[in-house]
C-alpha cells in the first residue's frame, strides 16, 4: 500500500481510492490487444514456456539493474538476454534509477509496474525490454508507463524505447515515436490520447461487471 494506491501481488491487481482499477496489460486484454491465453495442447505448453522465461529474465534484468549482478549464478540459458540488456545500457548510456516499482495514478485509474527508467544519453528514459517479437501496441504500455512516471513519479520523459533481447546477447532497441509493423501504426502523437481511451474503456468493463 502506498499513497499513490495499492497493488495485490497475488491476484496481479491494483486498487485506487479504495476501489479496483485497471492495470495497463489488462487494459490492452480487455480491448483485444493482447493475444487470448491457449488452455491446453501444445500452443498452450508453448506459452506458459514463454511466460516463464519472461519472468525469470524480468528478474534477472532488475538484479542488474540495482547492480547486483555479480552477487548471483544465472541460467546458463538466459544469460545472453541479460547480456543483450547490459549492452544497451552500455550503448546508450543508461542508468536506471528506477527498477520494477509499481504506480496507481488515481485521476486516470490505472495502475503500472515501468519494467525501467532512468538518465541515459538521450536524456530521461522509459525503456520496456522484451524477449519476443515487438508489436505497435507495446508502444502504448511504454506511453502508459510514461504518464505514471511524470504524473506520479515526478519524471520528466524524454525518451520512450522497447529493447527487443535476443538469447545471443543481441538487442533491438526501437524508439516508441516509430511505429512498428508494415500495416497500420498508431501515429505517436495519438499514443497518450489512444492508451488514455483504452483505460477508460477497461475500468468500464471493470465496473460492469462487478
Amino acid at each position: 500500500m502506498t499513497e499513490q494506491g495499492m497493488f495485490d501481488v497475488t491476484t496481479h491487481r491494483y486498487c485506487s481510492r479504495g476501489s479496483r482499477c485497471t492495470g495497463l496489460t489488462e487494459a490492452l486484454g480487455l480491448v483485444g490487444l493482447k493475444p487470448p491465453v491457449p488452455i491446453d495442447g501444445r500452443h498452450a505448453d508453448n506459452f506458459q514456456h514463454a511466460g516463464e522465461r519472461g519472468t525469470a529474465i524480468h528478474a534477472m534484468r532488475h538484479i542488474s539493474d540495482i547492480g547486483e549482478r555479480d552477487k548471483y549464478d544465472f541460467d546458463p540459458n538466459l544469460i545472453g538476454y541479460l547480456d543483450a540488456w547490459d549492452a544497451f545500457k552500455r550503448d546508450y548510456q543508461y542508468s536506471p534509477d528506477w527498477s520494477e516499482k509499481f504506480l496507481v495514478h488515481n485521476v486516470y485509474r490505472f495502475g503500472c509496474i515501468p519494467d525501467s527508467a532512468g538518465p541515459s544519453r538521450l536524456g530521461y528514459m522509459v525503456a520496456e525490454a522484451k524477449s519476443r517479437d515487438l508489436l505497435d501496441e507495446d508502444r502504448l504500455q511504454v506511453e502508459g508507463q510514461a504518464i505514471a512516471l511524470t504524473d506520479i513519479a515526478g519524471k520528466k520523459i524524454d525518451a520512450r524505447y522497447l529493447v527487443r533481447l535476443f538469447p545471443d546477447g543481441r538487442y533491438h532497441a526501437h524508439d516508441c515515436r516509430k511505429g512498428i509493423g508494415k500495416g497500420y501504426t498508431i501515429p505517436h502523437t495519438q499514443l497518450r490520447q489512444t492508451i488514455l481511451q483504452i483505460i477508460s474503456i477497461a475500468n468500464l468493463r471493470i465496473a460492469r461487471e462487478g
